[in-house]
C-alpha cells in the first residue's frame, strides 16, 4: 500500500514537537552548563533570553520548511510513480533526512557564528594586525559556546529522528533501499558527535578560566567530562539499540522460516529494509531467500495437497452396509498424509473383506508405501485365498519392492456372513478386538514379523463366530499412543475401558465418534501420531436396513440397488426416500443429496410420462450403484427412446425454446444442470438415461 501525502502530513506533524525538543533540551543544557560555571566564578557570561529565543525560533522554522521541501518532491512524483517505488524513494529521503540536518545544522550554526565573531572583531580592532589576544580569545570562547550549542542539537535531532522515523519507513514495507552504508557509519557519527560536544565545551570552559587568571578547576573540569562522557556513551547505545532489533525482527523471521511457523502472516511475508547498513542487506538477502523457498513451499503445499486427495480416494468411505454386517471405519493423518491404511472390499453376495495397517515413518515415504500396500491388497484379495495367503503374497511382493528400507504391519479379515465367521491373520499389527454383548473385548492373539522383514515369512489364520450383535475392532498403534500434556500415555487399558462401555443397538459412527472427542480431550491438542480404526458389526435380520431394491454388486465391490415402479406419478417418492438413506449411509457427508434427488426424481418422470405415457401396466426400473467415489443412477422405461447428444444439442443449447418440440427438453435442463454428465443408451432392460454423480474430495480433519 503507497503512503501519500496524508502520511507525509501526519510525519510532519510528527517532526514539528521533535524539532522544537530537541532544541529546548539543548538549550537548557547550555543554560545549566553556563549557570554552574559562572557560580563557580570560571565565566561571566550569561545567555541572552531573547537573543536564544529568536535563534531558536529560526531554527525551528527553518528546519521544519527543509523537511517540508524534502518530502514535497517524492508527492509531486507520486501521480505517475508506482506505489512500490514510490515507498521506496521516499523511505530514501528519509533515511538521509538525520545526516542532512546533522551536516547541514552543525555547518549553520559553526559558520554563523565564526561570521559573526569575525566581524565583531573586526568592527571592535580593526584589521587583523590590530586584535588582540585576549580579544580573540574571548570571541573564540563564544564561538566554541554557540557552535558546541549547535552541534549539541544537531546531535540529539540525529538520534531523535533516526527513532522517530523508524515508525514511518516501516509502514512504507521498503524492500529495496540500495546497499554501501555500514553499521559504523552512525556510531562514528554518534561518537565523533559526541566528542566534539565535550571537546568545545571543555575548551570553553579552559580558555575562560585562563582568561579569568584562575587556572583550571579540577572539580568543574571532571564533572564536566563525566556529564559529556554519559552523554557520549547514550548516544552510542541508542545506535546500537536499533541495529539491536533490527538483527532481531531478522532472527525472529529465520527461525519462522526454519521452523514452519506463520506468525506474522503467510511464508511470502518479507521483512521491510529500513536501512542501508548491514542489517538492510541482510534484510534483502533474506527476503530473496525467503521468496524462493516460498515459492519451493507453495509447490510442495500442491504435491500434497493432490497426494491427499489421492490418499483419500483410496480410503473406503466411512459407513458400508455389507450383507448382514456394518461396517464403519475412521482414519486421521497427522500431517497431509500418512501411513495409515484401511480398505473395504465387497467380494460377492456373502463374503467381505477387510484391511488395516500401519506403515513405518510418517510423511510422503509412508504414504507412497500405504498406496501401494493398498492396490496390492485390492487386486490379491480378488486371487482367492485365505487371510493368511493374501498376506503371504502381498509380503513377497513388497519385500522386492522396500528393500529393507520400511516395514507395514498389516491385519486382513474375510467376513462370511452366510456362515457367520470371520478368519483374521496378522503381519505384525496390534491384535484386534472381540466384543460380545455384555462381555468385556477379548484381544485375538496371533501376529508375525510385519511385511518388509522376510519374503517367505509366513501367517497364521484365526477364525472367529460372529452373532447379531458382536462386534469385531482393528486399530492402528495411533489410538492408545496419545499422551497428554504431562506425557502420560493413553495406554490399552483406557482404550479397552472405553470399548467395554458401547452399548448394543447404538449405532457405530456414534459410538466412534464418542471416543474420539474422549481422545481429543484427553490430548488437549497435542499433535499426535496417524490414527486409524475400523468396527465391524454383525447385525441380527430385524436390525438390517430395510429396502425395496434388490442387492447385487458390481465390478469392485460397488453397491447396486434396484427399484421396479410403476409409471405413475407419485411413484418416484418411493425410490427418493430408498435412495436418501443408502446415499446418506455411503456418502454419510456429501453436500449433493438434493441435487441427485432431485436429478432422479426428473428423470422418472420424463420416463413415467414420455417413455411409459402413464401406462402403470408398463413398469420402470432405477438401478443406483453406489462406488466409493462415483455414484450412477440409470432409468429405464419402454419408450421409444432418444439420442442424448441430439438432445443436447437442440435442446440444452437452444436458447430460442419458444418452438420447442420435445417436451422432456425442460427436464433434460435441469439434468444437465444437477449432474456431472449424463447420457443415454439401450440393453436388455430397455432404453435408459444414465445420470453420473462425482464425490468431491473432502479434508473432514480441516473441519474439525
Amino acid at each position: 500500500m503507497a503512503v501519500r501525502s496524508e502520511v507525509c502530513g501526519e510525519l510532519l506533524r510528527k517532526l514539528v514537537p521533535v524539532y522544537a525538543g530537541a532544541m529546548l533540551f539543548a538549550v537548557g543544557l547550555r543554560y545549566l552548563e553556563l549557570y554552574w560555571l559562572g557560580h563557580l566564578g570560571v565565566v561571566e557570561q550569561r545567555m541572552s533570553g531573547l537573543g536564544t529565543a529568536s535563534v531558536m525560533l529560526a531554527l525551528w522554522l527553518l528546519l521544519n520548511g527543509y523537511t517540508w521541501w524534502r518530502l514535497r518532491s517524492p508527492q509531486q512524483l507520486s501521480p505517475g510513480m508506482s506505489p512500490v517505488l514510490f515507498n521506496e524513494r521516499l523511505a530514501a529521503r528519509l533515511l538521509t533526512l538525520p545526516y542532512e540536518l546533522l551536516v547541514g545544522l552543525t555547518l549553520l550554526t559553526t559558520l554563523s557564528s565564526l561570521g559573526v565573531r569575525a566581524g565583531q572583531l573586526a568592527r571592535e580592532h580593526g584589521g587583523w594586525s590590530d586584535w588582540r589576544q585576549e580579544a580573540v580569545l574571548e570571541k573564540l570562547q563564544l564561538t566554541l559556546g554557540e557552535s558546541g550549542l549547535g552541534l549539541t542539537v544537531s546531535v540529539v535531532l540525529y538520534l531523535l529522528l533516526r527513532r522517530v522515523l523508524r515508525s514511518f519507513i516501516l509502514r512504507l514495507e521498503p524492500l529495496q533501499l540500495g546497499g554501501g552504508g555500514s553499521i559504523i557509519g552512525p556510531l562514528i557519527i554518534a561518537y565523533a558527535g559526541t566528542f566534539l560536544v565535550a571537546m568545545m565545551n571543555l575548551l570553553q570552559f579552559v580558555i575562560a578560566s585562563d582568561h579569568r587568571g584562575q587556572g583550571v578547576n579540577s572539580t568543574a573540569f571532571a564533572v564536566s567530562f563525566l556529564f559529556y562522557f554519559l552523554f557520549g556513551i547514550t548516544a552510542l547505545s541508542m545506535i546500537a539499540l536499533e541495529f539491536r532489533r533490527d538483527l532481531s525482527a531478522m532472527i525472529r523471521s529465520i527461525r519462522e522460516l526454519v521452523g514452519g511457523h506463520r506468525e506474522r502472516g503467510p511464508l511470502m511475508d518479507k521483512i521491510p529494509v529500513i536501512s542501508r547498513d548491514e542489517a538492510g542487506e541482510l534484510a534483502m538477502a533474506f527476503n530473496e531467500l525467503r521468496e524462493k523457498v516460498g515459492h519451493e513451499y507453495e509447490e510442495l503445499e500442491k504435491e500434497l495437497e493432490l497426494a491427499y486427495n489421492i490418499q483419500q480416494q483410496l480410503l473406503p468411505p466411512g459407513d458400508i452396509i455389507a450383507g448382514a454386517c456394518r461396517i464403519f471405519s475412521w482414519s486421521r493423518s497427522e500431517r497431509e498424509v500418512g501411513g495409515d491404511l484401511c480398505d473395504v472390499v465387497r467380494l460377492d453376495e456373502t463374503r467381505t473383506a477387510i484391511a488395516i495397517g500401519d506403515v513405518s515413518g510418517k510423511g510422503m515415504p509412508a504414504a507412497l508405501v500405504m498406496s501401494a500396500a493398498i492396490v496390492l491388497f485390492r487386486s490379491e484379495i480378488k486371487r482367492g485365498g485365505s487371510s493368511s495367503e493374501v498376506l503371504q503374497r502381498i509380503n513377497r511382493q513388497l519385500c522386492e519392492a522396500l528393500g529393507g528400507e520400511s516395514y507395514v504391519s498389516l491385519g486382513i479379515g474375510l467376513v462370511d456372513t452366510l456362515q457367520g465367521t470371520i478368519t483374521y491373520a496378522s503381519a505384525g499389527h496390534l491384535s484386534p478386538y472381540f466384543i460380545t454383548a455384555g462381555e468385556r473385548p477379548i484381544q485375538i492373539e496371533g501376529s508375525s514379523l510385519p511385511i518388509g522383514f522376510d519374503p517367505e515369512g509366513r501367517y497364521t489364520d484365526v477364525q472367529l463366530e460372529l452373532k447379531p450383535g458382536d462386534r469385531f475392532v482393528l486399530i492402528t498403534d495411533g489410538m492408545v499412543e496419545l499422551r497428554d500434556r504431562q506425557g502420560e500415555l493413553y495406554g490399552f487399558d483406557r482404550f479397552e475401558s472405553e470399548l467395554a462401555g458401547w452399548e448394543p443397538g447404538v449405532p457405530l459412527a456414534q459410538l466412534v465418534e464418542g471416543m474420539l472427542k474422549k481422545m481429543e480431550a484427553f490430548a488437549s491438542g497435542l499433535g499426535q501420531d496417524d490414527r486409524t480404526i475400523v468396527v465391524l458389526e454383525m447385525q441380527s435380520p430385524e436390525g438390517m436396513p430395510a429396502t425395496a431394491a434388490n442387492v447385487t454388486l458390481a465390478g469392485g465391490g460397488q453397491l447396486i440397488c434396484q427399484w421396479l415402479i410403476p409409471a405413475a406419478h407419485g411413484s418416484e417418492r418411493q425410490v427418493l426416500q430408498e435412495m436418501e438413506r443408502l446415499i446418506g449411509e455411503h456418502w454419510p457427508q456429501t453436500s449433493r443429496l438434493e441435487d441427485m434427488k432431485s436429478a432422479v426424481a426428473e428423470a422418472v418422470i420424463n420416463a413415467a410420462e414420455h417413455g411409459n405415457r402413464l401406462n402403470e401396466s408398463r413398469q420402470i426400473r432405477v438401478k443406483l450403484q453406489i462406488g466409493t467415489h462415483l455414484i450412477v443412477c440409470r432409468v429405464y422405461d419402454q419408450g421409444a427412446g432418444f439420442d442424448a447428444a441430439e438432445a443436447k444439442r437442440r435442446e440444452l443449447y437452444n436458447t430460442d425454446r419458444s418452438q420447442q418440440e420435445d417436451p422432456r427438453g425442460w427436464g433434460l435442463m435441469l439434468i444437465d444442470g444437477l449432474t456431472d454428465y449424463w447420457e443415454t443408451g439401450r440393453d436388455k432392460d430397455g432404453f435408459y438415461v444414465e445420470l453420473f454423480f462425482l464425490r468431491k474430495a473432502e479434508r473432514s480433519w480441516e473441519k474439525e
